[in-house]
């Protein structure tokens, strides 16, 4: 992020004048997402991609709506075609500070209630529009999948190396997020490679930054989760954060299952899913600005279903999750193509 943007927004102006600030932008000719931070970081030699928070992700989304789409295809960049998702729920008894690590089983439930309804449903099926050229064969992203297991993990989180962070005492970086999932992988003896996803949960009170350095971006401030990579194993291990749940930053206007902080982690967790199927090692679906399937649609779109709470039922299930982008119709939708 550029220096000066970070301090302002930062600063004790705060995050509310963000949208003025890009609505200023505009009027002056700013070139879209000129004046806000990439969402790719690189980070120890690979790169991950990250969700803003509100307001961040409105101004963006905001922007977007100028210049909407398409997502162009990087020549022999690789997709998801066929994924099985795997949840990691890091919870241990205590924050490294010794107050309580909070995770209920409640909250569990719901994230692996999604992730094992997502294949086959609706925002799944639009992703079926994308595809890979890999040496010149073409293949398509199946709207299946499967869910391929779960594990609790109640081992400490490591000693918090994070500077940057507003719980510089509770947080760990993006290198200790991808060691435990290597580690738990290995342990259950679930496979590495393009058609599995990682999703690794923290608990209530642990901030996620991307490493250790002073300008390092965290969970706290900045961001929802990410997606990302690693090449530490061979075949490639994909996989993605998701912080502790922040009705505030990442949630949506409604709350079909009455519990706000899993169903912000829900629609967090719909958003990287759609954007590691359809760019897995990010070098395959993008705008011209580096944003993803899900980055251009901040909009849920119309609330049809559990008396207008919830705009997506899969599997007798309620959703509020966000949309995504429809390359066929050139907008974003909850279900395509």
């Amino acid at each position: 992020m550029n220096k000066f943007f970070r301090l302002f927004i930062s600063s004790s102006l705060g995050l509310g004048l963000l949208l003025p600030y890009c609505a200023w932008a505009e009027q002056n000719a700013v070139p879209p997402m000129q004046a806000l931070s990439p969402l790719n970081h690189t980070v120890d030699n690979h790169v991950i991609h990250v969700l803003p928070k509100t307001p961040i992700r409105q101004a963006r989304a905001a922007m977007a709506t100028k210049n909407p789409g398409p997502l162009l295809y990087a020549k022999g960049g690789s997709v998801m075609n066929d994924v099985t998702i795997y949840a990691i729920y890091w919870a241990p008894p205590k924050l490294q500070n010794g107050a309580p690590a909070l995770m209920s089983s409640a909250y569990q439930a719901l994230q692996t209630q999604l992730i094992s309804d997502y294949p086959g449903h609706g925002l799944a099926n639009n992703n079926t529009q994308y595809y890979q050229n890999i040496n010149g064969t073409v293949s398509y992203i199946s709207s299946q999948g499967r869910f391929g297991g779960s594990y609790i993990d109640t081992s400490p989180y490591p000693n918090s190396k994070c500077k940057a962070s507003t719980t510089p005492n509770t947080c760990i970086t993006d290198a200790d997020i991808a060691a435990k999932v290597q580690e738990i992988a290995a342990l259950q003896g679930w496979p590495s490679g393009l058609n599995s996803l990682f999703m690794i949960y923290t608990s209530k009170g642990e901030d996620v930054c991307d490493d250790s350095s002073a300008s390092s971006q965290c969970a706290n401030t900045d961001y929802c989760g990410y997606h990302s990579y690693t090449d530490q194993t061979s075949p490639t291990l994909i996989y993605a954060i998701m912080p502790y749940g922040d009705p505030a930053g990442c949630g949506g206007a409604k709350t079909p299952n009455n519990n706000p902080a899993a169903e912000a982690a829900m629609n967090t967790a719909s958003h990287e899913i759609t954007e590691a199927i359809t760019d897995p090692l990010i070098d395959a679906w993008a705008t011209a600005d580096g944003e993803e399937i899900a980055d251009i649609c901040g909009g849920f779109g119309a609330f049809t279903w559990k008396s207008g709470t919830a705009n997506q039922m899969w599997n007798g299930h309620f959703y509020a999750l966000q949309q995504e982008y429809n390359n066929h119709t050139k907008s974003c939708v909850s279900i395509g193509p």
